[in-house]
């Protein structure tokens, strides 16, 4: 139990889920991108289907559209989980106005 004076402690549990949560889903969506053609009877190879000099660009958006909502998503947790936020103080603390 806390002491009345000691800030609140950091949920780690909160944190290290978050974490695992975000690297499964980035290994689903890793996986499905690899899988998806394969499943539609095509082949994997992209290179015959998009030029090599846009090659950088589309593994760049891909990389993006995957590491926004993960980012997202850990951003959140470890928002929830930092001791302001249980304190009632900074940004999604619980309402005070009267």
């Amino acid at each position: 139990m806390e002491s009345p004076g000691a800030p609140p402690a950091i949920d780690h549990a909160l944190r290290l889920r978050s974490l695992w949560i975000s690297w499964f889903l980035a290994m689903l969506f890793h996986t499905d991108l690899g899988l998806m053609p394969l499943f539609h009877g095509q082949s994997v190879e992209i290179e015959s289907h998009v030029a090599s000099a846009n090659l950088p660009a589309l593994f760049a958006a891909m990389l993006a559209y995957m590491l926004v909502p993960l980012a997202a998503l850990v951003l959140i947790a470890y928002g929830a989980s930092s001791p302001r936020a249980k304190s009632g103080g900074g940004a999604g603390g619980p309402c005070t106005s009267a």
